[in-house]
């Protein structure tokens, strides 16, 4: 418990630390930063006792690792590599589903399926808004394809919800609307509008959906385990 409340301590000084770095121009810091977001959490994964069924995790860890790539791709602003990095975050979002379809007790009811369908209207109601604002073809599809993983990502983050302990469906599935309210913060801000703040409300809130994800995924055991 101590180790826990540590490193949470740990996690919440260095994002405050690499919000307040963006916000004053000290870009040399975010580059020390911002990485060390994910790598706290890989780290700390690493320490966390395997309470999990034996290989329910092993897609987990690789994707904070493409996490980490994708943060350290996005935040180079020498040149533009926004779709590298929205490819490493792909990868991420499809680990991150595979990993919560080891959770998900088959078979699914018609309900179930239907559930997606508001993750789904929200995703492509975001999307035809940033439509006309997308430079090219590539953008475009690109951020179609994003949106529809992040968008499934959430939906099996739900779909948990009769399959493992309330804790851990509540701080995946919390971490999973995060992390959709940070992606959408960046669209909204590349392509559509300026957001006053944007570094606090993106990685306030994106900090927040890999933390919620991280410890409701790896430490709690599956309901009736």
């Amino acid at each position: 418990m101590k180790s826990q409340h540590l490193f949470a301590a740990s996690y919440i000084f260095i994002t405050l630390l690499e919000i307040t770095a963006d916000i004053t121009g000290h870009y040399w810091l975010v580059y020390v930063t911002k990485p060390m977001i994910l790598i706290l959490l890989m780290f700390y994964a690493q320490l966390v006792p395997d309470q999990r069924k034996p290989g329910n995790r092993k897609f987990f860890l690789p994707a904070l690792f493409f996490a980490l790539l994708g943060d350290i791709l996005l935040m180079i602003k020498e040149t533009d590599l926004f779709i590298p990095g929205l490819a490493a975050f792909l990868i991420m979002q499809i680990l991150y589903c595979i990993s919560f379809i080891s959770d998900i007790r088959p078979p699914l009811s018609f309900a179930s399926i239907w559930s997606k369908i508001p993750f789904i209207v929200f995703a492509l109601a975001l999307y035809l808004i940033l439509l006309p604002t997308l430079p090219d073809l590539i953008m475009k599809v690109s951020v179609a394809v994003y949106a529809y993983s992040i968008a499934t990502m959430t939906w099996l983050a739900w779909l948990r919800k009769t399959s493992v302990s309330a804790s851990s469906f509540y701080m995946v599935f919390a971490g999973a609307l995060l992390f959709m309210i940070s992606d959408s913060c960046i669209a909204i801000h590349r392509f559509l509008i300026p957001i006053p703040l944007n570094t606090v409300w993106v990685m306030g809130t994106y900090a927040a959906a890999q933390y919620f994800i991280m410890m409701g995924y790896l430490k709690t055991k599956q309901a009736g385990d």
